[in-house]
């Protein structure tokens, strides 16, 4: 008897997620052959076998008032999915991150008599706490990627699973480049450390944070001998980078992204994924981030805890310096740069407590697990 094929609906928003997502695709598919997945990804998910109906430089919105001017298109996006939903027979659907818009879309696609599941769990301990209860009601399988979050959804009578996270096996799988390599790839000065800018993946986040962070790595390289290198992350387009990067003189690349940070001195970081893959490298870094006046101050009244950076969070002390909105100005950056570069001893309990990052988040293949964690409970499901 031929088997049947199972379609899926999987949804991620962000560059982060498409990896992962990818990632997913893939276990799911070698543990058990004919998934078909639609919905939307990037690059990455595309090329694991996604059936895109959207890509997500499509829905890459950052901002309150940039979010609240794109609400028609999202509730367009949407209304696409569920119908996709329908007309496919999917009884399954893969949240990944993205809560403002997946959340939304859980809440309708439960109503349908479907079935949710959601890798990479909004971090509501930072906002929003009592959206967990929402998350009880609409959401049938819940995996998170922090160990602490397993605790937190308890809290609220959720069961969560600690799946790993999803970066760690991949760059322990990862085949680094040397320093004497990368001097010869990238031109860089055998003679100078390596400081990297990461200043993000959208463009009103480039806008915002590559000047101040090029004018205060400018001024660190000349007192501390520093080769600033930017690495630019895969969905922003060359150009944004260039005119600043040239100005100053500083290498963009958009390649040898963890093998930058395993060889470098010093990073400077958009908050977000960046910030926990230079800590799982033991890379010291600062955690920058800027946004519009009023986002950041509906964020403000929003996030309920002291520190954004994960390194920060999973230590329970501020590990890395953390300069937000008007905080993130070339001076400040200097200055906290400054310190680290200075102080041996600071620098290395800096290493210290980034090593910590890495032994709490263990050695599970994050991607494996949830989908073995996936496979039962559609197996589950299935048999009742």
């Amino acid at each position: 008897m031929e088997k049947k094929n199972t379609n899926i609906l999987i949804v991620a928003g962000e560059v982060s997620g498409d990896q992962h997502g990818a990632e997913l695709m893939k276990a799911l598919s070698e543990a058990k052959p004919g998934f078909i997945f639609y919905g939307i990804g990037g690059d990455e998910m595309i090329r694991a076998g996604l059936i895109n109906r959207y890509h997500i430089k499509e829905i890459a919105f950052m901002g309150f008032a940039e979010v609240v001017k794109h609400i028609p298109f999202m509730m367009r996006v949407r209304n696409e999915l569920i119908a996709l939903a329908k007309k496919k027979k999917i009884r399954y659907a893969i949240y990944i991150d993205y809560p403002g818009f997946n959340l939304n879309l859980a809440k309708k696609i439960k109503s349908e008599g479907k079935k949710n599941i959601y890798y990479i769990a909004p971090q509501i301990w930072a906002w929003g706490q009592k959206r967990a209860y929402k998350i009880k009601k609409i959401i049938d399988k819940l995996l998170v990627i922090n160990p602490f979050e397993v605790d937190f959804y308890h809290g609220y009578g959720v069961t969560a699973v600690y799946t790993g996270h999803p970066l760690v096996s991949k760059m322990a799988e990862y085949k680094y480049k040397s320093r004497q390599e990368l001097n010869e790839l990238l031109g860089l000065d055998p003679g100078k450390d390596i400081l990297v800018l990461m200043p993000g993946s959208r463009k009103q986040e480039i806008e915002k944070i590559f000047l101040p962070a090029a004018e205060g790595a400018m001024k660190l390289s000349r007192e501390f001998n520093l080769q600033p290198v930017v690495i630019a992350a895969p969905s922003v387009s060359r150009d944004m980078l260039n005119e600043t990067a040239k100005k100053f003189g500083f290498i963009v690349s958009d390649k040898y992204g963890y093998d930058l940070m395993k060889e470098a001195k010093l990073g400077i970081i958009k908050s977000g994924t960046s910030t926990l893959e230079a800590a799982i490298s033991g890379l010291p870094h600062l955690v920058v981030y800027r946004t519009t006046a009023l986002t950041y101050e509906i964020s403000r009244r929003l996030i309920k805890i002291k520190n954004i950076a994960l390194a920060n969070i999973i230590n329970g002390k501020t590990v890395v310096p953390e300069l937000i909105q008007d905080e993130c100005n070339s001076e400040s950056i200097y200055k906290e740069a400054s310190k680290l570069l200075s102080s041996g001893e600071l620098y290395s309990e800096t290493k210290t407590n980034l090593m910590n990052v890495r032994n709490v988040l263990g050695e599970k293949d994050s991607a494996r697990t949830a989908a073995d964690e996936i496979l039962r409970f559609i197996r589950d499901d299935e048999q009742n």
